[in-house]
Formats: structure tokens, sequence, C-alpha cells
């Protein structure tokens, strides 16, 4: 299995790839799975159809409270992106799932003025998950993260982020993720107890 490692500079000239020997050792900062992991989120069930679901929690209370840090509806927005995942046969583009958030508008956010609600809640996630601050610990301490993160990619190639714009490095997020739902049955969807059913959402970069 390939263990390549490819080190990528986001400043202000943009994305280049650089040496890791011209990388400041403050700026490298292995941050495993920063990106969203897994997380459980329980729906209740009217009929037997995707669209009568009705968020109900995340599955983790520690995560539950946490998002709502970074906004109160957090888990509300990652559930509806969660579902349009199922529509979607279980993956989904970024960009595309918060685009049909923009056109569908579940929160009923006020939209007439064109700012874009549901791009900016997950930019700010984005953000806080790049700075070290895990949806499942409690975020009871300051975060220790630096500039920098390292994806791992499938193939077990590595990618080093070393961040000297973070607004950049979002956009350049923004354009590589995917969410995509770890279920694996019908509607990806799995039975609990009585009208109460789970599924889980992880964001995918790609």
């Amino acid at each position: 299995m390939s263990t390549n490692t490819e080190h990528l500079l986001f400043d202000d000239r943009g994305i280049h790839e650089v040496s890791s020997s011209t990388i400041p050792s403050e700026y490298i900062n292995f941050i495993n799975g920063f990106i969203l992991p897994p997380t459980n989120f329980i729906f209740e069930k009217h009929v037997d159809s995707i669209a009568d679901f009705s968020f109900l929690k995340i599955e983790s209370e520690a995560s539950q409270i946490n998002l709502s840090i970074i906004d109160t509806y957090l888990p509300q927005i990652l559930s509806a992106l969660l579902l349009c995942v199922h529509d979607a046969n279980n993956e989904l583009r970024l960009l595309d799932a918060l685009n049909i958030l923009t056109t569908t508008n579940p929160l009923r956010y006020d939209l007439s003025y064109g700012h874009p609600m549901y791009e900016y809640k997950i930019r700010h996630l984005l953000s806080c998950l790049i700075y070290n601050l895990s949806t499942i610990e409690s975020w009871n301490t300051p975060s220790t993260g630096t500039k920098g993160a390292v994806i791992e990619l499938e193939n077990g190639s590595k990618i080093c982020c070393h961040i000297y714009n973070p607004n950049r490095f979002i956009g350049y997020l923004l354009d590589h993720l995917w969410v995509t739902t770890t279920a694996k049955c019908d509607y990806t969807i799995t039975e609990k107890c009585n009208n109460l059913v789970t599924s889980s959402l992880a964001f995918k970069f790609i």
C-alpha cells in the first residue's frame, strides 16, 4: 500500500506543493480524522419514506452539545444533509448538498437577501474541526490545534495541509468533500425500536 506524502501549503499566493523541509515545525500538527467522524442521527419514522422522517437528536449527547456550541441549529442542518444523501444513493458532493438545502431551505431561513446561510454554517463547522475541536469529546479545555492537518486517503497516501490562509483552505475542503452514510440496509436506515431509526453521517475527502 502506498504511503506517499504530499505537502500542500495554503497561503496568500494560493495552493501549491512544497518540500516538507520548508515547513516550520510548529505548523505540522497530526490530527487524526479531523474531518467530521461518523455521527449517528436518530429520526422518528412516520411512514415508509425518507421524506417523512423527523430529526430527533444525535445519538451522542456530547456530539449534540458540541455541534450546538458551534451553531444552535447545526445538528438540524447536518440531519438535513443526511436526508439529502439518502435521496442521492448514500453519497453526495458537499457543495451539491448545500445547493439542495439552499433551494429547499428546511430551516426556513430568510434567504431573500442572498445570504449563503447553509454554506456559512458548514464553513464554520469545518473551521472548528481543522483547529482540532473534536465533535466527540467535551470542549472543556482550549484547543491545542495549530495551523496544520494531515488527511489520510483510502489508499494510504497522506496529504499534509499547512495552513497560512484558513479561508482559502476551507474553500478547498468544500470543493473536495463528499457527504456519505455508513449504514448498509434499505434506505440505509437501521431500525432501532418502534418508530425510531438511526443513520450515520460522515464527510469524505476526495
